[in-house]
């Protein structure tokens, strides 16, 4: 069955959130949307990817894959770089180090996908981060390579992609609590801790790309209400980080579906 009406409308809207955030929120005539892929161009969590354009981003991160167009080195034929995200495959120290040197190896970009919440509550008041944080945000910037360029990602969204992101203390995805527990995308601390993070990772990690909004549209088809929130959410941050860093391709990335799929 198709999606109502509204749905419809919204996935028409979508690809142009990028541009709807230059055109209502920047004061710059920087792209929207990052480089000139456009908005939906990075790559997300498992089963996404975003199409690429004319030097956009483009790529999957299902088992952890990632890419830029663009020119690669001098012996690579292809037209676009392609990078993995260092999610190992057991949770033992070989087999992170294992992973490390496989992405060294085969892959032309650095890719970083958080996806384990934000810590809202440090990242709202500028207290130290948790132990557990600041170690695996540490430990990712050890290993990137300085010669390749950097892919940043960053979930606003829960791992279910219906509401906004869990809280990441002393493990990943943990409930919210407290305030944060019925604060949402409209929130100004909510909007004010995303973005202060959001700008701590890029001065951690550097990046060349980053996407700010991992698998956005899923949202939309799990809550066009919290959706219609998110919008404003993600024009607040996107000015804020491109006031600070102008030249940043900043996007979103959108899930890809079946192709039979009603919500394609």
């Amino acid at each position: 069955m198709a999606p109502p009406p509204q749905i419809q409308m919204r996935w028409l809207l979508l690809p142009l959130l990028g541009a709807l955030c230059v055109g209502a929120c920047s004061s710059d005539d920087n792209g929207g949307g990052g480089s000139e892929g456009g908005a939906g161009g990075g790559a997300g969590s498992a089963g996404s990817s975003g199409s690429a354009g004319a030097g956009g981003t483009a790529g999957s991160a299902s088992g952890g894959s990632a890419g830029v167009a663009g020119s690669g080195g001098a012996e690579n034929t292809r037209s676009m770089r392609m990078g993995f995200s260092p999610w190992p495959w057991d949770a033992t120290v070989s087999a992170v180090n294992d992973t490390y040197d496989k992405i060294a190896t085969h892959g032309d970009l650095n890719a970083h996908h958080i996806d384990g919440g934000i810590p809202w509550e440090e990242a709202l008041t500028g207290a130290p981060y948790p132990s557990n944080v600041e170690n695996e945000l540490k430990g990712r910037v050890s290993h990137l390579d300085a010669n390749k360029p950097t892919y940043l990602a960053l979930a606003p969204l829960n791992p279910a992609r219906n509401q906004l992101a869990d809280t990441w203390g002393a493990s990943p995805n943990m409930p919210r609590e407290g305030a944060w527990a019925t604060r949402d995308f409209d929130s100004t601390e909510v909007q004010t801790a995303y973005g202060n993070f959001a700008l701590d990772l890029i001065d951690r990690f550097k990046p060349d790309y980053f996407n700010d909004g991992i698998e956005v549209s899923e949202l939309l088809l799990n809550d066009s209400q919290a959706f219609d929130k998110y919008v404003g959410f993600a024009c607040n941050v996107y000015t804020r980080i491109k006031q600070q860093h102008p030249d940043l391709p900043v996007f979103v990335s959108i899930a890809l579906k079946h192709p039979d799929s009603a919500d394609a």
